[in-house]
């Protein structure tokens, strides 16, 4: 009877599942996890329930001590410091990482951002001086600027700014001890008499006009005349092999003083929060909840004298001066994930966070769970060898770490790397990237553009023979592994170097590439040996290369007319031969031939403009075509199946019955399923759905 009506339901649906532009069916679902490395803490002068953070993915703001947290701008960039100088007017500063490094100025609150001064380095620091002078300072890496136009530090790596009753401003340095200005910035002097460790991660002034600076080395000082002279306050802080590292200090408005400490460098570096009641003159723990990761050099007090700390995962807050701590870590979901993707044996994809540890997803990438105990907090690249081996390139703590049970306890493998002693202490280099041959050698590249191997599992590693560079030698972005001994390393500048013997000889294979070139990252198509890589650092030049004869030649494959100019940083492919490709850090495109042409992948995604938008580290095929995305800080994101209409993560009945509905224009934004009210979703729900479309019952809202 109805004949006529069923064949048109089936041929709109069809219309609708298989007609659809590809660009619309690209959604990209947020994955988390949550928490994010939390660089700076302001509370405001005037309001005690106001905190902003600057994290890794941004500002953040809590107008309810913390029981809340909402995004407020500046996600492209590390925002490494955050202030603002109420008597001094309504602005608010945020001090970003890059080059330039960039200070933002916010007249609302942080709800909106303009562009404020540029630097050439990392803004690292902000101090701004009492009326009538109202002096602004900003501590980058190569120095201070002041905003009266004088001349400023020079030449150190500023990481904390204070400023005493007097206006006079301390400038806290990474190597150089503190300098002292009593001019306005126009002349800075050392004031370093009894400050043995010249490492100064923090400075802090109290109400007293007491300051304390908290190193590296040395722990905590204390100095009661202007920083003539400092004494060390370490009495019950935990020591290292007789060192004492301290990273950040505050002092609430009733005396209670807070140091964040390391506890432990291996097998695992850690801190906590100690307390002193008397100036630094002893010191104990507070409650160990917050015990974990390396705090960041990151606290505020309240007016009402709640205590905010900043950590590499999030925040905490205590109410009662440390006996107790609110853990407020998933509050923000806003991590930075490196382009480091490994792939097990069983499907599980692994990832190397910036100071978050390692993450694993089981369920193509609905969920992610931090793995290990001992992990590397902080990892460039990860690295599964043929006996399941993972590797991780760790920072210049630990060099290499190892796993042999799929990332649950970690070790130290660095045996033969590159280190240096720092008071006793070996401090590795910090390694940039690996590649393994087709025998089961692994590599390393630095900085500095040496490469490093081991054939025995990381038991132990010597150096290959040095690359040819033209000149100085340059890093090592990228490295692939390739059949027998091959190896090919991209590097800063000077392209592709090729070794056929493991390492012994290195030839450049920049044949098609333009002079100059970035490697950025490699990939290798393994059902056809061909080889691409991404290119940054010459302009018209980059993109993507394709090499069908094991690096000998270079082909620059099509770009889209969109992303012309743009850099490749990620490369992978999934099982049916889609070619996936980030350009430009945020615009996602697939190929199904290779590259001869593209389909923008990048809905839902908000460009990137280098203040807001999705800046894309790394992209992921895994072996179920499931499509992850790495960011900086933004988390990780799936592309949704095809399937699943509704955007609910399943693929089910749900989906089927909103295919029907929208197709029969029953309700086109319709959301829900239950049609029947019943509190279940199943074949009713369909049939009812069919019955209204077919005009046997009436048409019913999707509410």
């Amino acid at each position: 009877m109805h004949t006529h009506k069923i064949v048109s339901i089936v041929a709109v649906i069809f219309m609708l599942c298989c007609l659809l532009p590809e660009s619309s069916q690209a959604v990209w679902l947020s994955k988390g996890p949550t928490g994010t490395a939390v660089n700076a803490l302001f509370c405001s002068e005037t309001d005690s329930s106001v905190v902003f953070a600057g994290t890794d993915g941004g500002v953040f703001k809590t107008i309810d001590s913390g029981t809340n947290w909402v995004y407020k701008g500046l996600r492209a960039r590390n925002v490494e410091a955050i202030g603002a100088r109420t008597a001094c007017g309504a602005q608010l500063f945020a001090g970003r990482s890059g080059e330039p490094g960039n200070l933002f100025a916010s007249i609302n609150g942080g709800d909106t951002w303009a562009l404020y001064e540029s630097f050439p380095d990392d803004v690292r620091s902000l101090g701004l001086t009492y009326p009538p002078e109202c002096i602004g300072y900003v501590g980058t890496e190569s120095g201070v600027f002041v905003s009266n136009g004088n001349s400023g530090l020079s030449n150190s790596y500023v990481s904390a700014l204070a400023v005493d009753n007097n206006n006079n401003v301390y400038a806290a340095t990474e190597e150089d001890g503190v300098f002292k200005t009593t001019n306005d910035g126009l002349t800075w002097i050392p004031i370093n008499n009894g400050l043995t460790f010249p490492y100064v991660n923090d400075v802090k002034i109290d109400a007293n006009g007491y300051i304390f600076a908290a190193t590296t080395g040395g722990g905590v000082y204390f100095s009661d005349d202007g920083g003539t002279n400092w004494t060390p306050k370490n009495t019950g802080l935990p020591d290292i092999s007789g060192l004492y590292a301290a990273s950040a200090l505050e002092k609430d408005g009733l005396g209670n003083l807070y140091a964040s400490v390391v506890v432990t460098i291996m097998p695992s570096e850690t801190a906590a929060v100690f307390k002193s009641t008397n100036n630094g003159e002893s010191w104990f723990p507070t409650d160990t909840t917050i015990n974990g990761p390396l705090v960041e050099s990151a606290m505020c007090v309240t007016l009402n004298n709640k205590l905010f700390v900043g950590t590499t995962h999030g925040i905490f807050r205590t109410d009662d001066f440390g006996a107790s701590w609110v853990d407020m870590t998933n509050k923000i979901s806003a991590m930075q994930f490196n382009n480091s993707f490994v792939m097990d044996a069983s499907g599980n994809v692994y990832i190397a966070s910036d100071g978050n540890g390692i993450y694993k997803t089981t369920d193509g990438g609905s969920t992610w769970l931090a793995v290990g105990t001992g992990d590397p907090w902080d990892s460039n690249d990860l690295l599964i060898d043929h006996q399941g081996n993972m590797y991780a390139a760790g920072t210049d703590v630990y060099g290499v770490m190892k796993s042999t049970d799929n990332g649950d306890t970690w070790a130290p493998a660095s045996t033969g790397l590159p280190s240096d002693l720092f008071y006793g202490i070996v401090m590795y280099e910090e390694p940039r990237t690996f590649g393994m041959d087709g025998n089961g050698g692994i590599y390393v590249g630095y900085e500095n553009g040496d490469v490093y191997k081991t054939v025995n599992h990381g038991e132990s590693w010597s150096p290959t023979s040095s690359l040819p560079f033209s000149g100085e030698p340059k890093e090592i972005l990228s490295l692939l592994g390739n059949t027998g001994n091959t190896i090919y390393a991209g590097t800063e500048d000077e392209g592709v170097f090729k070794s056929i013997d493991g390492g012994t000889t290195w030839i450049k294979k920049n044949t098609g590439i333009p002079a100059g070139a970035e490697i950025e990252t490699f990939f290798k198509d393994s059902s056809t040996g061909d080889i691409y890589l991404g290119v940054d650092g010459t302009g018209s030049g980059n993109g993507l290369y394709l090499s069908s004869d094991a690096g000998e030649h270079w082909v620059k494959v099509p770009t889209p007319a969109p992303a012309a100019g743009c850099l490749v940083n990620s490369v992978s492919m999934d099982q049916n031969g889609n070619l996936y490709a980030v350009f430009c850090n945020t615009a996602v495109y697939v190929s199904p031939d290779k590259g001869t042409s593209w389909i923008d992948k990048s809905d839902d995604l908000f460009p990137w403009d280098s203040v807001e938008g999705i800046n894309v580290r790394g992209i992921f095929a895994d072996g179920n075509n499931n499509i992850l995305l790495a960011t900086d800080g933004s988390g990780m994101y799936r592309l949704s199946r095809l399937a699943d209409i509704n955007l609910d993560d399943q693929v089910d009945i749900s989906d089927v019955i909103l295919v029907l509905r929208i197709a029969l224009q029953l309700d086109p934004e319709a959301a829900c399923s239950d049609i029947n009210d019943d509190t279940g979703v199943d074949i009713s729900d369909v049939i009812l759905t069919l019955r209204m479309a077919l005009g046997l019952d009436p048409p019913k809202p999707c509410i």
